[in-house]
């Protein structure tokens, strides 16, 4: 139950911050707390010490807190903003397959990881991936709070949608 009400509460906290810290910093702060938290949920299971199982919790939690308010709800906001009017559903429709496809792949391939190895690895596997994702968008994900749809189509074909809108 606790997993649900904080992924209620920061999916409405998300909701609340999008337009008003943008995009690409919820996104980054989805990134860097899922990462932090896989890392810690993975020293947890590791260590298996004293408190351990209460660190593990908490690094859950904190993990679907961060899941919630960026990498939940941001890519599907983004994707239906920076794809081109004329080619807006095709655009979402691919890739919405390929995030829904790469969701079905991790749920396919956890019990065969978990098999080959342990949690540990496994959850510090997806917490490089989450911090492979931080560079990714650092580098590629543009910025579109503020801007109106015609604005990004605009600045999309002029090739400079990364430049910040002043």
């Amino acid at each position: 139950m606790g997993v649900g009400v904080v992924n209620v509460a920061f999916t409405v906290i998300a909701m609340w911050l999008i337009d008003r810290l943008g995009r690409r910093s919820l996104l980054f702060v989805g990134f860097i707390g899922t990462a932090l938290a896989l890392g810690c949920l993975a020293g947890a299971v590791a260590w298996d010490g004293p408190g351990s199982d209460y660190i593990a919790i908490a690094s859950l939690l904190v993990y679907i807190a961060a899941f919630a308010i960026g990498l939940g709800p941001i890519p599907h906001i983004m994707m239906s903003e920076v794809f081109p009017l004329a080619l807006r559903g095709q655009g979402m429709a691919t890739a919405s397959v390929v995030n829904w496809g790469c969701n079905f792949l991790v749920v396919l391939m956890f019990p065969i990881a978990l098999a080959a190895t342990n949690i540990s690895v496994v959850m510090g596997f997806f917490g490089v991936v989450c911090a492979l994702g931080l560079f990714f968008s650092m580098r590629f994900v543009p910025e579109t709070k503020g801007l109106p749809l015609e604005e990004i189509e605009r600045r999309l074909e002029a090739g400079n949608l990364m430049r910040p809108s002043s």
